[in-house]
């Protein structure tokens, strides 16, 4: 019997819309504007609606494609590759915790913004009809905005002002979700990194060709691999039952951190400008991986392997 590990031709299909539209309707000088302050354009998210990715998780019955979290998994990279504004990943899995059916066809059809709230921040929330705050689900709240190291990833603390309705679990699907989307801004990291060493040259020849920068890219390809791996590993479980997310998030993490550094490192000075793009990423990760306790999951990680070799 053969068992493919591997995404389905539909599945990367749906990621390849995801990039192409990402580019299109979000490139870096939109990201730009909005670090500036501009208005949200609502097109953008209707237009995200239109082509499915809102509903890629909701039920075909409620307008959207009956997908799950291996369905979404390569979507949310191309939303970190992107550093896109817009909150796809928070609603997507907010939708994945809901069975109103009246939200979730508002959801889908792009008319209604659920986000869940981390610590009782939530991004977009002044935009939101429903806010999702300890696995309740609040359509009455305030949000008021806090700054943030990412000003493209505007975010909000959020306070409930009334009751509010229980929920699937969030915890594990959002860290998920995090961790595909900065892996997906490690994807972008590491691919500005190779394109600015194929073309900076010095002492008549690419940096690229140097031996400790080919190493640096080498190992952030490496990391990046595995981290995608685990996170696409992770998706799978939750898809299934499972919410064993620990290694997706450290591996996430720390591919992040190795890209990041390297990253900056190759680009020299003009990676702190604020003419060059490489800045925008730089700071998406280190926001995102912020809201991820790499350490806690990774002493979960330890403690399962010394109580596994107790019983062994």
């Amino acid at each position: 019997m053969t068992i493919d590990f591997g995404f389905a031709e539909e599945q990367r299909a749906l990621a390849a819309t995801a990039r192409e539209l990402f580019e299109k309707e979000s490139p870096p000088s939109r990201l730009r504007a909005v670090w500036e302050g501009a208005e949200r354009d609502p097109r953008v998210w209707k237009t995200m609606a239109d082509v499915g990715l809102v509903g890629v998780m909701i039920a075909e019955e409620f307008g959207g494609m009956g997908g799950d979290e291996v369905d979404m998994a390569l979507v949310l990279e191309e939303v970190g590759r992107a550093a896109l504004p817009e909150p796809l990943a928070e609603v997507a899995v907010a939708a994945r915790a809901l069975d109103d059916a009246d939200l979730l066809r508002g959801i889908a059809a792009g008319d209604v913004v659920a986000v869940i709230s981390a610590a009782e921040l939530a991004p977009d929330a002044d935009l939101a009809q429903i806010a999702i705050v300890d696995d309740i689900a609040h359509r009455t709240f305030s949000a008021g905005r806090v700054p943030s190291l990412d000003h493209g990833r505007r975010l909000f603390r959020v306070t409930p002002t009334g009751d509010g309705t229980p929920v699937a679990p969030t915890g594990a699907r959002v860290a998920w979700a995090t961790a595909c989307v900065l892996n997906g801004v490690s994807m972008r990291l590491l691919e500005m990194s190779i394109e600015h060493a194929k073309e900076r040259m010095q002492f008549g020849v690419p940096i690229g060709s140097f031996q400790a920068v080919k190493h640096k890219l080498a190992a952030g390809h490496a990391v990046l691999t595995a981290a995608r791996a685990a996170a696409h590993h992770a998706a799978y479980g939750l898809a299934h039952g499972s919410d064993d997310i620990a290694v997706a998030v450290v591996e996430a993490v720390a591919a992040h951190e190795l890209i990041n550094r390297d990253a900056l490192q190759v680009h020299a000075g003009i990676g702190f400008t604020w003419e060059h793009d490489l800045h925008l990423w730089l700071k998406r990760g280190i926001a995102l991986a912020g809201t991820l306790d790499a350490p806690a999951h990774r002493a979960r990680l330890a403690q399962r392997l010394f109580e596994e070799d107790a019983d062994a």
